[in-house]
């Protein structure tokens, strides 16, 4: 059990006594243990927060990313481990339009 001791010398009537105490400190040592857990988690998130604002080298054709450990992994895999962000899959109207030209070009062809 951690403990804070303190002591001082007092007189009374003449005579020298030693007047201590013994405080019981594991509450303010929890404290101090979960505090310093929670910088750690707020040092780790803000670190996490500074690497999506830095610059992420990306493929300009296939758009894959180069993480970390310099190896290269998709889009959607790296934001979803380094952010809270969700993905849902559409399709812009331009890339539409090249697919259903494929789609027509290899219906024609039958």
């Amino acid at each position: 059990m951690p403990v804070r001791l303190s002591g001082q010398i007092v007189k009374i009537s003449d005579e020298e006594f030693i007047w201590s105490s013994v405080e019981d400190i594991t509450c303010i040592k929890v404290a101090e243990l979960e505090r310093e857990s929670l910088i750690g988690k707020l040092e780790k998130s803000l670190q996490e927060i500074k690497t999506l604002k830095g610059l992420i080298p990306i493929c300009s054709y296939c758009k894959v990313i180069r993480n970390e450990e310099g190896t290269w992994e998709i889009l959607e895999s790296y934001l979803s481990n380094h952010s809270d962000a969700q993905f849902s899959h559409g399709t812009c109207p331009e890339c539409l339009e090249k697919e259903l030209d494929k789609i027509r070009c290899i219906h024609s062809k039958t």
